[in-house]
């Protein structure tokens, strides 16, 4: 299955219709009340107290400029 919304993804996890990869806020207290085991632990960032994001949009297309410009705003303030 497939959904572009992460509480649609959870809920189908916590139905038992498989895994998924969903950010650590979203199933933390699914994790430490034993409803979802962490999986791939090793995989996450380790001590930094940060959790990947990724901006995703189609190069080919244009995109627009309010986009752009919040991309090109924050860009600098998430690195690690």
């Amino acid at each position: 299955m497939t959904s572009s919304n992460g509480e649609t993804v959870r809920q189908l996890t916590l139905a038992g219709n498989g895994i998924a990869c969903l950010s650590g806020f979203m199933v933390k207290k699914d994790i430490e009340e034993g409803r979802l085991v962490a999986l791939l632990e090793p995989e996450k960032l380790i001590n930094t107290g940060r959790e990947q994001i990724n901006a995703v949009f189609y190069k080919s297309s244009s995109v627009a400029k309010r986009i752009s410009a919040f991309i090109d705003f924050i860009q600098p303030k998430i690195s690690l």
